[in-house]
């Protein structure tokens, strides 16, 4: 994981939480913090709906599948 510096209070303010933005992609999200520390799989998803980055972790809306191919999700 690259390391980035985020502030709370900027996050509580825009929900940008350092170059983490809500509404990103999930590939946007590797490409942006690279490869998780781990990630969990819930049942019947073929992709990680939850990604973890030493203490944070990043959840990703199932809902968002519909009509993407390559299993994209948008962050919560």
């Amino acid at each position: 994981m690259k390391k980035q510096l985020a502030s709370f209070r900027d996050f509580l303010a825009t929900g940008k939480l350092g170059p983490v933005t809500p509404g990103m992609k999930l590939i946007e999200v590797a490409e942006t913090l690279g490869s998780p520390d781990g990630w969990n799989i819930g049942d019947g998803d073929l992709v990680p709906l939850y990604w973890f980055f030493g203490p944070l972790e990043i959840s990703f809306d199932s809902r968002s599948r519909k009509g993407n191919e390559k299993g994209a999700r948008r962050p919560l």
